[in-house]
């Protein structure tokens, strides 16, 4: 059995024991044709697949014609400059065997290497892929630093059981060390929960602060029966400056609030 096979067979048994998951990130390796099919085919709920490509002879079904990512990313010109990351990109909308799919161009400068990216999810922008995807580099630091300070994966037992528990007990030696070294070497136990109480109290003060401006909507909608309550709230959001000046309302209010508390 290849490593594909056994990661698809794992993705499934953990999708029939209960395990919900919204997206299945993956390298290069492992992101292909009968991956995608599996993620797809679940049925309890929907769950979306994001992972590099590179496969160079497979075509992609785009404006009627069939690419390879590379002629796609050539026809679709100059690139994008994502300034809160840093990169160049660009997508395109393509059909693969059938299922619509997005493809992700990347690179970091001007002269960095082009990388492709292909999500189910189409309705992703780029941003939100990244902000997703970055996810699996936590995940993989994780596991490397299990298997060499923990031992993960060295359990000898041939029960499945013992397996499982091995890696349990280990994960969770995991938190526990990194737990430690974040208030050791990052922050006081006061500080960590310093941190914790200012972002429930912040939630808390944005929550009040919107209903509050809900509610003073309401009151315009009263006095001025010709207004429509949706209606008000589509053309703040639609106006900039407007929207600006709320924004400059509600974040005012909420350090006075804060400052209050």
């Amino acid at each position: 059995m290849s490593k594909i096979d056994s990661a698809i067979k794992m993705f499934r048994r953990a999708v029939s024991q209960g395990f919900r998951v919204d997206y299945v990130l993956m390298d290069s390796w492992f992101t292909c044709d009968a991956f995608v099919d599996s993620v797809l085919s679940v049925k309890k709920h929907t769950v979306h697949l994001i992972g590099m490509y590179k496969i160079a002879k497979n075509k992609f079904l785009y404006k009627d014609e069939l690419y390879t990512h590379k002629q796609i990313r050539n026809l679709k010109g100059k690139p994008k400059r994502c300034r809160k990351l840093g990169f160049y990109y660009t997508e395109a909308l393509v059909s693969f065997k059938g299922k619509p799919i997005k493809l992700f161009f990347s690179k970091q400068g001007k002269n960095g290497k082009w990388k492709v990216f292909l999500c189910t999810d189409i309705k992703l922008s780029f941003i939100k892929m990244i902000e997703i995807y970055q996810i699996r580099w936590t995940i993989e630091v994780a596991f490397k630093e299990g298997k060499q300070l923990l031992g993960v994966g060295r359990c000898q037992s041939n029960s499945f059981d013992a397996q499982i528990a091995d890696t349990t007990i280990t994960m969770i030696q995991h938190i526990l060390l990194t737990t430690r070294y974040r208030v050791e070497h990052y922050e006081s136990m006061v500080g960590l929960f310093s941190n914790v109480k200012e972002a429930a109290v912040k939630q808390r003060l944005d929550q009040r602060l919107w209903g509050l401006f809900i509610e003073l909507m309401q009151i315009v909608v009263v006095l001025f029966e010709d207004i429509d309550e949706q209606e008000l709230l589509e053309k703040i959001f639609q106006n900039e400056k407007v929207n600006q000046m709320v924004n400059h309302m509600l974040g005012s209010k909420s350090s006075e609030m804060e400052n209050a508390a």
